[in-house]
């Protein structure tokens, strides 16, 4: 689209006067696949304040988008960069308040760390669903081996991170001999479907294998449940535990908490819900 196409009244994408004239001129920042996925985020939200049904309903998501920095050598640029992109993806509404500035600057100092570390020339970042990736060209340094004892800026971030997030929280990483991927995905909020999750009636023998690029694998135990299937489900969880660390969700709370209780080297949540206000937009 021209200037003149994507400011006119008759085209309509807008529901947004935050970024105004940039939006007409800057196709770079501001792609035309963006601009319809802002406005059909505004569309569906508009309709769940009236109490009307999407088809189908917007699941609680970022917006779909991938963003490419070529100079990420100036840290004001990197800076920028990272929070525009947050705020395009609709990040804000899916991690409000700290989450948000967690990973916000668990993202500006991985882009540093693939620069400075890595040899990347530049690098793309990605959301899909409820993960975002930094993908670049480069050298294989993985974030999960980072440590207070080694580092500073990357392993302070990633460090506060996981305590904002906690066990919501997991990091894949892969370098396949020339191109990095880091993923970080909020699988507590998106559920068994991710990279890094498993349901439990699938923790058949070799099921770790899949799972090498986690840094933890989240399990979502389902169906009904009462105190006394606890055991037997928790003890085949402590044996899967032996082979790679597990985050359980999908408990309800007593019975979280008592799981906990009988087997404390497991990590047993509760799914986090959002509340209906922070749906996604532009």
């Amino acid at each position: 689209m021209d200037p003149a196409v994507r400011k006119s009244a008759a085209n309509g994408i807008w529901l947004c006067n935050v970024h105004a004239r940039e939006i007409d001129v800057d196709e770079k920042r501001f792609p035309e696949a963006l601009l319809h996925r802002w406005k059909r985020r505004a569309r569906q939200r508009a309709y769940a304040a009236r109490g009307l049904q999407t088809e189908p309903p917007e699941p609680r998501a970022l917006i779909r988008h991938t963003a490419w920095l070529g100079d990420a050598t100036d840290r004001p640029i990197v800076h920028r960069f990272v929070a525009d992109f947050m705020s395009d993806t609709g990040a804000q509404w899916l991690w409000p308040g700290d989450a948000y500035d967690a990973i916000r600057m668990a993202l500006y100092e991985l882009v540093l760390n693939a620069v400075e570390h890595g040899g990347a020339d530049g690098v793309h970042l990605r959301a899909r669903g409820f993960r975002i990736d930094l993908v670049y060209v480069g050298c294989d340094f993985n974030p999960n081996s980072l440590s207070m004892e080694s580092g500073d800026g990357g392993a302070e971030a990633m460090l506060h991170l996981h305590s904002v997030l906690g066990d919501s929280l997991t990091v894949a990483y892969t370098h396949n001999g020339a191109v990095a991927t880091i993923r970080l995905i909020d699988v507590g909020s998106a559920g068994p479907n991710q990279p890094c999750a498993i349901r439990s009636s699938d923790l058949v023998p070799g099921w770790e294998v899949a799972f090498e690029a986690c840094d933890a694998v989240h399990v979502f135990v389902g169906g009904l449940m009462s105190f006394s299937d606890i055991s037997s489900v928790g003890e085949r969880l402590q044996h899967a535990a032996s082979q790679k660390r597990l985050v359980v969700h999908g408990f309800s709370e007593p019975l979280a908490e008592s799981a906990a209780r009988r087997f404390p080297e497991l990590s047993v949540v509760k799914r986090r819900k959002l509340a209906d206000d922070q749906l996604p937009t532009s």
